[in-house]
């Protein structure tokens, strides 16, 4: 019977896409190594406390934030998984509500900071965010926006935590928001359905939902002083599980599908994501949402 059940098992499997094939592949790999590192390190500093010697109150406390650092990155990889699986099979609908972009904007910026201070990486006072088209009157109520105000804010949070990881120490991060006009957004509404590089041999796009002619929208950029991307890459890097062959990337944890769910989120919203990259001068990714909201809350 168990012979039976793994020749079915391959079977099956052979008969998946080739492309399928290769994202099944490649998930397994980085899985093995994306969970048996923090397993391992869970275990080990859990069976040095268990063991009959006298420990430090320090060396306790050490122990127990490194098994707490692992058990967060084991609970951060799980909920990616299950939010990908959830985006792949069209089963996650958005919670849309009336959002302040300035204000979602600065908590991300506030959280990234925090984190990235506990973390030693120094991000305080390279984050510098401004408004470019704000209008004196209607103040912050020309960046009121219908969407999923959680989700939203998972997309800023992938963005500036890479921005913050792939720039140099002393690096700056920009982030800057900014209305458009719909004549405005019609200027570059060539964004390739397929994915492509309708934007130009430098950049990369998301599907665009269609919307009606008059809509009004908003565009975010983060731009960083990164190692940058090249011309190769830059087309692929909203692809799951793909990751940008260099050795800062390969230091990097993760399982390389931040980016492919920042797409699929931003697509949710009727938006577009793409990034503009110079090998050497670092990166910036835009995402434009429509101020309406999605005229469907799923896919």
């Amino acid at each position: 019977m168990q012979a039976q059940d793994e020749q079915e098992g391959e079977q099956e499997y052979s008969s998946l896409p080739v492309r399928t094939q290769a994202l099944v592949a490649e998930l397994l790999a980085t899985m093995s190594h994306e969970l048996r590192t923090p397993l391992a390190t869970i275990k080990a500093y859990t069976d040095t406390l268990l063991r009959p010697r006298r420990i430090s109150p320090a060396e306790r406390r050490a122990f127990l934030l490194a098994i707490e650092r692992a058990s967060h990155h084991l609970e951060v990889v799980i909920d990616h998984l299950l939010e990908m699986a959830s985006l792949e099979m069209g089963t996650l609908a958005l919670e849309l509500s009336t959002v302040n972009l300035v204000q979602l904007i600065r908590e991300a910026i506030s959280a990234v900071e925090r984190r990235a201070d506990a973390e030693r990486m120094g991000a305080a006072g390279r984050l510098h965010f401004h408004l470019e088209n704000r209008g004196s009157a209607a103040g912050d109520e020309v960046f009121l926006i219908e969407a999923d105000h959680h989700r939203l804010r998972k997309v800023l949070d992938q963005l500036l935590e890479n921005a913050v990881t792939y720039s140099p120490e002393g690096g700056s991060i920009e982030v800057s928001l900014r209305t458009l006009s719909p004549s405005a957004h019609a200027e570059r509404s060539d964004l390739s359905p397929q994915g492509g590089d309708g934007f130009g041999s430098q950049m990369a796009a998301s599907h665009q939902s269609e919307l009606p002619g008059e809509q009004e929208w908003v565009e975010i950029s983060i731009r960083d002083e990164g190692p940058g991307i090249a011309s190769e890459h830059i087309g692929r890097v909203f692809y799951p599980f793909y990751r940008v062959d260099t050795r800062l990337a390969r230091e990097v944890n993760g399982l390389g599908i931040g980016l492919a769910i920042c797409k699929r989120i931003v697509e949710l919203h009727g938006g577009a994501i793409w990034v503009e990259s110079t090998v050497g001068a670092g990166s910036t990714f835009h995402v434009r949402l429509p101020r309406g909201g999605p005229r469907a809350t799923s896919i």
